[in-house]
């Protein structure tokens, strides 16, 4: 099936940009994103701190992890037969895009407020919709770090399936309480090596009960 992987898609033409490259695409993306890019001072003559700059503006605009069409084949393969609920789905582009695969997906961010505009319908709920949707799988995608709230959600979780995007134990997403957890109740099924902004590490693995 071929989508509309905008994200990836600026992700490629960003990481594999030279520095002369660099003032032509922030053009381009203020032309996308109006206000969102003009600033001047983009460390043109650093292509890295370049691209950490985008790389702050786009996970705002789009989501924490790139859509990966590896990942996202993954996740399809895994959920097709029993949908995803997602917690902390931000503006939904996860969502949306498994969604166009065929997903039955639910998503949830109590902070969607916080959000200009969504992809994807997303309630304002948070963890104590985990227990509402126990046969889809549990989706999450960068949970926030040193919180509880990736933990209170699979702790609340009692399907088979856990979907996890971000950094492993000791990374910048979720906490101690939460990989233990996982290690206790959940065996690896797959890892996925994931496209990632340079200086990050974040996978997808897929656990199951």
């Amino acid at each position: 099936m071929v989508i509309n992987n905008e994200y990836f898609d600026l992700y490629l033409e960003i990481y594999n940009s030279e520095q002369s490259q660099i003032p032509k695409i922030r053009e381009s993306l203020n032309k996308k994103f109006p206000n969102s890019f003009d600033h001047k001072n983009y460390c043109d003559s650093d292509p890295f701190l370049s691209k950490y700059i985008f790389r702050e503006k786009l996970v705002l605009i789009y989501a924490w992890a790139v859509t990966d069409p590896n990942a996202l084949d993954a996740i399809v393969k895994a959920t097709q037969d029993t949908g995803i609920i997602e917690i902390g789905a931000g503006r939904g582009y996860w969502a949306s895009i498994l969604a166009n695969c065929g997903v039955n997906v639910v998503a949830y961010d109590t902070g969607k407020d916080d959000y200009i505009g969504s992809y994807y319908p997303v309630g304002n709920d948070g963890t104590e919709m985990v227990s509402e949707h126990k046969n889809r799988a549990l989706f999450l995608c960068w949970p926030p770090y040193d919180t509880s709230m990736a933990y209170d959600c699979v702790s609340k979780y009692q399907g088979n399936t856990l979907i996890y995007i971000g950094e492993n134990r000791g990374g910048c997403n979720a906490n101690d309480d939460f990989f233990n957890f996982v290690s206790k109740n959940f065996k690896l099924d797959c890892r996925i090596d994931m496209a990632q902004w340079k200086g990050l590490h974040d996978d997808l693995y897929i656990y199951r009960r």
